[in-house]
């Protein structure tokens, strides 16, 4: 009976082990996608969860990388963080947006256009939303997202002008100039 109980210990002791080292066993899959003009590395991770296989993934892009773990398809975890990725990515020179300069009277209005995806479905139905960025001459940035780019960016700028009235004057702008952008 004593020798029963010693292997049925030892049995514990190594079920034990293996259900806390279950996270380590981890098998990861490499892989570029293309997402507009973005070249996006992902890396989907199943691992052993229990008694369970579950996935990860990391997307990466323009030097920005975004994470979604512990879903039950690797296809998911992928596509979960692309989405998170390109919702993140705005600024100048990445991959997603276009930026440009509006001449406001004296002033130069610098804009970008960024695009993204709401949610999953928005990424499997290549439904993009444009976030319209523009940055005031005292670096104020504004911020407006539509489903039409020039939209968004004609938005962004009756933010700013609402926010700050005396850009008009400022920059010198004529009133007609000004009600372009209401």
């Amino acid at each position: 009976m004593k020798r029963f109980s010693s292997v049925l210990l030892v049995a514990l002791v190594l079920l034990a082990l293996f259900a806390g080292s279950a996270e380590a066993l981890c098998k990861c899959k490499k892989q570029n996608q293309s997402v507009g003009p973005c070249n996006v590395g992902i890396n989907v991770c199943g691992c052993v969860k229990g008694i369970h296989w579950k996935y990860k993934a990391t997307a990466s892009a323009s030097g920005v990388s975004r994470d979604y773990s512990w879903t039950k398809s690797g296809e998911g975890a992928a596509k979960e963080a692309i989405v998170r990725l390109f919702q993140s990515m705005s600024g100048n020179g990445m991959c997603n947006c276009q930026s440009g300069t509006i001449p406001f009277g004296k002033c130069a209005i610098q804009t970008r256009g960024c695009f993204y995806f709401a949610s999953e479905g928005a990424l499997n139905n290549k439904q993009a939303t444009i976030k319209g960025i523009v940055t005031a001459p005292n670096g104020a940035t504004y911020t407006v997202a539509h489903a039409n780019g020039e939209q968004a960016v004609q938005s962004a700028m009756q933010a700013m002008l609402q926010a700050q009235p005396q850009l008009v004057q400022q920059c010198g702008v004529s009133l007609s100039e000004a009600m372009a952008f209401e």
